[in-house]
């Protein structure tokens, strides 16, 4: 899964309107510890720790991943309605377009100036 643990953290921080800082970095992997899942995050042979890059696309790249996803919402929307159509039966109960819909609400009022924390500061955090 793209970005992993810090993806879920990053979607809490959004859906909540909180910051994507290091203190909710941390209680969010103290919590999942405690429910004995081992969080994970990884560095590449590209990093480049004096510039605070882990070579992980995802928490390099962040604050990017979120803007493109926005542009490219219709794409997504279409690629998200195959896997549903595919999986209708696991979905059982779900208004999926009106979940793809707030999702999208939240995404677009979150202010991307609020993700403080990016690359190498959030590896060292969950590692």
């Amino acid at each position: 899964m793209l970005g992993g643990v810090v993806y879920s953290i990053l979607l809490y921080a959004i859906w909540r309107n909180e910051n994507f800082d290091a203190e909710l970095i941390r209680e969010k992997v103290l919590f999942l510890k405690s429910h004995e899942i081992i969080p994970g995050a990884h560095r590449g042979s590209h990093k480049d720790l004096v510039n605070g890059k882990c070579d992980c696309g995802f928490c390099d790249g962040i604050v990017n991943v979120l803007r493109k996803a926005l542009v490219e919402e219709n794409e997504i929307r279409k690629r998200l309605a195959g896997v549903y159509m595919k999986n209708k039966d696991k979905f059982v109960g779900t208004d999926f377009n009106r979940a793809i819909d707030i999702a999208y609400e939240k995404l677009k009022m979150y202010p991307l100036d609020r993700i403080f924390i990016t690359g190498e500061q959030i590896v060292s955090l969950v590692e």
